[in-house]
């Protein structure tokens, strides 16, 4: 956890689902999460690495969201 209150960039691609939680980030730091991660189906609601729940107090962290974050991008690269 100290290393990602460090930086000013973390990318996560675990597939955890909502691993990364408000202990992980700095209180006062601008960061930003690029979330590779995704993971649900059959019922379950798709999530990714990061638990928005938990950071939605941390005003300066900026995330990609799961699902139609990098997704699409990943999609047209393969394209």
């Amino acid at each position: 956890t100290e290393l990602t209150k460090k930086s000013d960039i973390i990318i996560s691609a675990t597939g955890a689902r909502k691993f990364l939680k408000e202990n992980y980030f700095s209180e006062n730091k601008k960061q930003l999460v690029i979330d590779v991660g995704i993971s649900g189906g059959s019922g379950i609601e798709l999530a990714g690495d990061l638990d928005t729940e938990s950071i939605k107090n941390f005003s300066h962290l900026s995330y990609t969201p799961v699902p139609g974050g990098v997704g699409p991008l990943t999609v047209y690269k393969l394209i």
